[in-house]
């Protein structure tokens, strides 16, 4: 009796839940046949390569997914705009990955997986990439729109302003939702609300989240456009804004070559005080999740603890800078005086010590590798905290108590009196910028062994 092919042992797919795998093999009708998990230095979503197989016919395919905010029902949206938006570009002839099916409810899209690198080894190549990179995004932002009515991606007849005020109402209302209040964020939102850019703006297709980083690429060309979930109908400068981040994050072209570059190509007209004023917004919109991500109290926590506070303390520095530019204000340097180590910092040390010299090695798992150091970065952190931090709290408590001409017990209560100022207008700008540059200082202090080469990046000037 002739018996058929043993089925193939079940993979092992460890961190996606199993109604996410039946997911992916129901849209498919395919079998997960290869996964592996892709070490990433992003601070939200995960991803994982997988191999779809169907009677032997198989495709290479990449699975993003957000299984740790599950129940944040927002994050939903965040898939059906990606989908949008690659179906669009798609369309329009831009090279980005195939949706093979999107599972908004799981937080999960399933992408035939694209070919190239994300990492420059030759400057040379670099340039040149960099300048297909920009007529990829000029093309971009003419993608046709026009008679498109409401989507995933917005309204495409809303105009810049709106779309501006609605941003910031939406970033106010979730930040309310905390039981604690920001002063850098009742900044943010004050200056932008009191600054919108006037005039006609054409509205967009914009990516949302551009620049290195968010493309693949191979022969000196983009291979694939990268990461939409913050697609959205707006304006074409919130993707230069955007690129100006990036670029202060990972050395990338300098600006001016890009800018060139994407008016060569046929972008729209460049206007840098709008490419200034979403600068803000992207910061405000960063920080304003990366708030209530650091202080939710219940459920899982929404995203990597190493990078959720590297990149938190890189935006707050990156968002005083800019806004002192806005307002040509220069920065003074702030000067940080030596606190001898406590006693208990030995804690700290024993602690690095055990992942560094017995944890670590022990382990084969990348992923797992990738966030003990994550996690030994996070305790370096705390362990600069514990020393710099009690002296640090108190000259910023009374520095607020001097520019606000009342005593705070606490720099908890001086920050809610602050904010409230700052929500009042009852305090100028400028002195608000001066309290939170040397905040953001000290904070950088503080943080320079989980930063990194991060603790010294600025903006490049525009112009």
């Amino acid at each position: 009796m002739r018996r058929g092919k043993a089925p193939d042992p079940p993979i092992e797919t460890s961190g996606l839940p199993p109604v996410l795998v039946d997911a992916v093999e129901r849209a498919t009708a395919r079998r997960i046949v290869s996964f592996r998990r892709h070490v990433g230095g992003g601070a939200s979503r995960e991803g994982a390569y997988l191999e779809l197989d169907r009677d032997g016919d198989r495709i290479d395919a990449f699975l993003a997914y957000d299984v740790r905010r599950a129940s944040d029902t927002e994050r939903a949206d965040f898939i059906r705009r990606e989908a949008a938006a690659l179906q669009l570009a798609h369309t329009a002839g831009l090279p980005v990955p195939e949706v093979l099916a999107s599972f908004p409810e799981l937080r999960a899209i399933l992408m035939r997986r694209a070919d190239g690198a994300a990492r420059f080894d030759d400057k040379s190549v670099e340039h040149d990439v960099s300048l297909d990179y920009m007529a990829q995004l000029a093309a971009l932002h003419r993608v046709p729109i026009d008679g498109a009515g409401p989507t995933a991606l917005g309204e495409p007849a809303e105009t810049a302003q709106d779309h501006a005020r609605r941003r910031i109402a939406e970033m106010r209302l979730r930040h309310g939702a905390s039981a604690e209040c920001d002063p850098l964020l009742s900044l943010l939102y004050r200056w932008l609300e009191e600054n919108i850019p006037s005039g006609e703006v054409r509205t967009v297709l914009v990516h949302g989240d551009a620049g290195p980083g968010n493309f693949l690429h191979a022969d000196r060309r983009v291979t694939a456009l990268l990461d939409w979930e913050l697609a959205h109908f707006g304006d074409a400068m919130e993707d230069l804004a955007w690129l100006t981040i990036r670029s202060a994050i990972v050395p990338f072209t300098p600006i001016g070559l890009l800018l060139a570059a994407y008016r060569a190509a046929g972008g729209q007209d460049i206007d840098e005080d709008r490419i200034r004023y979403w600068r803000l917004i992207c910061h405000a919109a960063v920080i304003t999740d990366q708030f209530r991500t650091l202080r939710q109290e219940k459920g899982t926590f929404g995203g990597t603890l190493g990078a959720v506070l590297t990149y938190n303390l890189l935006h707050r520095r990156l968002a005083v800078e800019a806004l002192a530019e806005c307002c040509a204000m220069p920065l003074p340097p702030v000067a940080i005086a030596e606190v001898d180590a406590p006693s208990s910092e030995r804690f700290y040390e024993i602690a690095l010590d055990d992942l560094r010299e017995r944890i670590v090695p022990r382990v084969d798992d990348n992923v797992a590798r990738d966030r003990m150091k994550g996690l030994a970065r996070v305790i370096k952190f705390w362990k600069s905290r514990n020393r710099l931090g009690p002296a640090l709290d108190e000259i910023e408590r009374v520095a607020i108590s001097e520019a606000l001409a009342r005593p705070f017990a606490a720099l908890s209560d001086a920050d809610t009196a602050l904010a409230n100022a700052i929500d009042a207008r009852d305090i100028p700008v400028t002195t608000a910028i001066g309290l939170l540059h040397q905040r953001v200082s000290f904070e950088t202090a503080i943080g320079s062994d989980l930063l990194g080469a991060l603790a010294d990046r600025h903006y490049e000037k525009l112009s």
